[in-house]
């Protein structure tokens, strides 16, 4: 096959036509890739882009602090569990003594 390229003439391909936008990408999640993730380069019809950050966790949580931080600020006070709320003076609302199994939710 070399011998057959040799006697052809070269050509080149068209560039990247108009309307289409080219993107790093995380392999895993299909987000815009951040620092730690496996990117590949994606193309997209313009405005058909992913808009989301990849968190880089990659389905998997380093803590539990992590989660309930994640959690908190996806609920933002919308229909959030009474162990998120504070108290009018901005401290963390006190778990009632009975309820041990969620006392590991607040922080130190």
């Amino acid at each position: 096959m070399n011998e057959v390229y040799k006697t052809r003439a070269k050509i080149s391909f068209p560039g990247k036509p108009s309307g289409i936008s080219e993107r790093g990408i995380c392999a895993i999640s299909g987000d815009i890739a951040d620092k730690g993730c496996p990117a590949k380069k994606e193309y997209f019809i313009q405005g058909t882009e992913p808009g989301v950050k990849c968190d880089g966790l990659h389905g998997k949580l380093s803590n539990i602090k992590e989660l309930i931080t994640r959690e908190k600020k996806t609920m933002n006070g919308k229909n959030a569990p009474k162990i998120f709320e504070k108290n009018d003076d901005g401290n963390k609302r006190e778990m009632p003594e009975n309820n041990s199994e969620q006392s590991f939710f607040f922080d130190d």
